[in-house]
């Protein structure tokens, strides 16, 4: 039987590909009230992986801030592994933009 890797079993669990990418975000959490930066990984239009510089849980729902796109996605804790965490962003909640 052929072994799997994870990086596999991750896509074939994700209904759409990712794009690797190397994205400055925030996670916002009590509607801004804490800010936390990340680096955004892999992003497409369902969700994103991020990266933290620390360990710590997240609440299972937050706001992401894209910096280069200005925009806020509404976006729930998908799991967490790590400093990595991958987000689903809710289909019924369109980004806030971020006026200049």
């Amino acid at each position: 039987m052929p072994k799997i890797t994870r990086r596999e079993m991750e896509q074939e669990s994700r209904a759409e590909h990712r794009s690797r990418t190397l994205k400055r975000g925030q996670v916002r959490i009590d509607g801004g009230k804490s800010i936390i930066d990340c680096t955004i990984r892999d992003l497409n239009e369902t969700g994103a992986r991020l990266r933290f510089e620390s360990i710590f849980p997240l609440p299972e729902r937050f706001d992401l801030f894209i910096v280069d796109a200005k925009a806020i996605w509404p976006a729930r804790n998908a799991w967490q592994k790590g400093p990595e965490t991958g987000v689903e962003f809710f289909p019924t909640e369109i980004p806030t933009s971020i006026p200049e």
